[in-house]
């Protein structure tokens, strides 16, 4: 059982999103791992995961004991391709992890479709909303989010929640992420959410409102600033939280690029890492994932944000055009 924090962050997360119950846990991670056993993953069954995202989810995938499936993206909001994860699903698929990636919503009514449940991944969006209006995290069978200090939400550096309306995903994880007094016949993990996590966590969340409307502010003025500028600039889309702003060059990024921006007093990093699937040997090829990489950088975008240092941002990206 978790403390009267925890548990008044989780009826808090869920009433803000309009679900009918939350399990908080120790990190986005867990989170999603205990969501995944929660669906039925284990020895001979799969996942499919968009091929651009953290490889973080290859971890959560494979301490459930299933196995990863990178699927394809799109260009124009780097989320995961209905069609691309329907071309991978098997019979030993049993979910389908959708990063609604940056803060945009991915193409959920084609999603919903491909006939395994949907696990949304709400760290990048918690809070965002699609072309309805309709809150992310609230179209598959559970959501999961991360409250690691540089996501949307956070809980003081590290923390994670499963969001959900089915009592049985949740009671499940409620089950799995603690061990004391139960027998050891499941493996279960030790994944509470501390006191202190969840009440900063319940602070931030009152606050996420105004962080989300600062976030779509200095939005607006980067779509203003670099307008007309050879560069490929997010969509303009209603609900987009703008985890981060991501742009889109006519050449490759290149890492003394990003050292020539460093120099200059500006960190620009990529968006993602590196690609899911590089580090899943004989995947195959993602050339969609593989061109966003190379040609994607992501602009220093959050609340506290600065005049001083928005101008030094905007000067820096004009320089390194070609």
């Amino acid at each position: 059982m978790g403390g009267k924090e925890a548990e008044a962050f989780e009826k808090e997360a869920a009433a803000f999103l309009g679900l009918g119950g939350a399990a908080a846990v120790a990190s986005g991670t867990a989170a999603l791992t205990l969501a995944l056993r929660a669906l039925g993953a284990g020895p001979d069954k799969e996942v499919i995961l968009p091929a651009y995202a953290s490889t973080a989810l290859i971890h959560a995938v494979r301490l459930a004991g299933a196995e990863p499936v990178p699927a394809d993206v799109h260009w124009h909001d780097m989320n995961i391709s209905a069609a691309q994860a329907r071309r991978h699903m098997t019979h030993r698929t049993v979910a389908v992890v959708v990063v609604h990636g940056f803060g945009s919503s991915a193409e959920m009514e084609p999603l919903l479709k491909v006939g395994v449940p949907i696990v949304e991944d709400l760290s990048q969006a918690f809070g965002a909303e699609d072309y309805n209006r309709r809150k992310l995290g609230t179209f598959g069978r559970a959501a999961v989010a991360s409250f690691y200090a540089g996501n949307l939400l956070t809980s003081g550096g590290e923390g994670g929640m499963v969001l959900s309306d089915d009592r049985r995903v949740l009671d499940a994880v409620r089950d799995l992420r603690e061990y004391g007094g139960k027998p050891s016949a499941v493996p279960r993990l030790n994944a509470r959410l501390t006191e202190i996590q969840a009440a900063v966590g319940r602070s931030q969340l009152k606050r996420l409102p105004s962080f989300l409307a600062l976030r779509r502010r200095w939005a607006g003025r980067y779509r203003e600033a670099l307008k007309g500028l050879p560069l490929e600039l997010p969509l303009p889309l209603f609900g987009r939280a703008y985890h981060r702003f991501v742009v889109k060059f006519r050449r490759p990024v290149t890492d003394e690029l990003l050292a020539r921006c460093q120099r200059a007093g500006v960190e620009l990093r990529r968006p993602v890492e590196r690609p899911l699937h590089w580090d899943l040997p004989d995947a195959g090829a993602f050339p969609v994932a593989e061109r966003i990489w190379r040609r994607s950088l992501s602009l220093p975008i959050y609340p506290t944000l600065t005049e001083t240092e928005f101008r030094r941002i905007i000067s820096v990206v004009k320089d390194i055009l070609p």
